[in-house]
């Protein structure tokens, strides 16, 4: 069908407008979401629904390389539908969304997006994995945590430059100008903190750093730095 509407003021022409072709089909399943899949994602859930006729059988499928997602539901007599996908992963997704009812023709729908994860959403997760082992625990079973995220509040005892690295030198313990239950941090950028000041410092665990002095050679708990509160 083609619909087209003139518009006269006192009887007198003075515009019209050709509307979009609109075809009309006994067999024709109809879909309509309740919102465009974005370009972007900036959550770790997409929610992907919309509202179809009822006993519509809907399958959606993701992939971001591998399958990640795949279910089927069936709708009642809203012929309502909803898919919460997960998407905490960077990365492409395809997503399919399969619409099928006897007596109706299958309808498709294919959509792709993408989600990047920003500094702040890096930040948080690492914070909500981080842990914080007693220095005694985490001293004598340090292989055990290489790889984690540890967050403790510290003292900072000394800042080094060495080439394009920042040596940061922490403590768990103060009393009366004397410290220590040391850490090292390693930065690849200028972490911006000052000697002296009491900080809660996020790292992720390599293991031993030796420390060579000439009292010898003594190892603190070693940590690529992340990010300081």
């Amino acid at each position: 069908y083609q619909f087209t509407i003139n518009m006269d003021i006192n009887d007198q022409p003075v515009a019209d407008a050709i509307l979009n072709a609109v075809t009309y089909s006994k067999s024709m399943l109809p879909v309509t979401m309740d919102a465009e899949i974005p370009e972007e994602i900036s959550s770790d859930e997409l929610v992907i629904s919309g509202v179809t006729v009822k006993n519509v059988q809907i399958q959606c499928i993701v992939s971001n390389g591998t399958t990640t997602y795949d279910k089927t539901v069936k709708t009642n007599g809203t012929g309502k539908f909803k898919f919460k996908v997960p998407t905490s992963a960077e990365g492409d997704y395809d997503i399919t969304l399969a619409f099928s009812k006897k007596n109706l023709n299958s309808k498709r729908l294919t959509f792709r997006t993408s989600r990047t994860l920003t500094a702040q959403d890096t930040q948080a997760r690492s914070a909500s994995k981080a842990v914080h082992p007693a220095y005694s625990l985490l001293t004598r079973n340090l292989d055990s945590y290489i790889g984690k995220t540890v967050v403790y509040t510290v003292y900072i005892t000394d800042i080094q430059q060495t080439d394009d690295e920042w040596i940061v030198t922490a403590a768990l313990k103060a009393s009366k100008g004397s410290y220590s239950n040391f850490l090292v941090f390693m930065a690849k950028e200028d972490p911006g903190l000052t000697v002296g000041s009491k900080v809660k410092i996020y790292g992720t665990c390599i293991g031993a750093y030796q420390v060579q002095s000439e009292e010898g050679d003594t190892s603190y708990p070693g940590f690529d730095y992340l990010y300081t509160e």
